[in-house]
């Protein structure tokens, strides 16, 4: 079991970190765009923070509820439900910031 904890949450913090990383890129993005028109910021770009914030919390919890179960199965039933809806955010995002 731990050997599977351990996996699964540095997987989750590996997914957390890129996740970092991308909102420190899209916040400065933003602050560039303000330099040039402080009433219209990009919507894109706060949506996507907003959608970056949301889903950080979620890892959160997976990572608070990997220190708490002890059932394999369950951990990796949700690390793989957590997966997927993190490809689906990234590709939103992707579609949101690139087009």
């Amino acid at each position: 079991m731990n050997n599977t904890r351990k996996n699964l949450t540095a997987a989750a913090w590996s997914k957390l970190e890129s996740l970092s990383s991308l909102r420190r890129f899209l916040q400065k993005e933003l602050d560039h765009t303000h330099q040039f028109d402080a009433f219209n910021p990009d919507e894109r770009i706060v949506e996507a923070l907003h959608s970056i914030d949301s889903f950080s919390t979620e890892i959160s919890r997976f990572l608070h509820f990997s220190n708490e179960e002890n059932r394999p199965f369950e951990l990796e039933n949700e690390f793989d439900d957590l997966s997927a809806r993190y490809h689906a955010l990234m590709d939103k995002l992707e579609k949101m910031v690139v087009h």
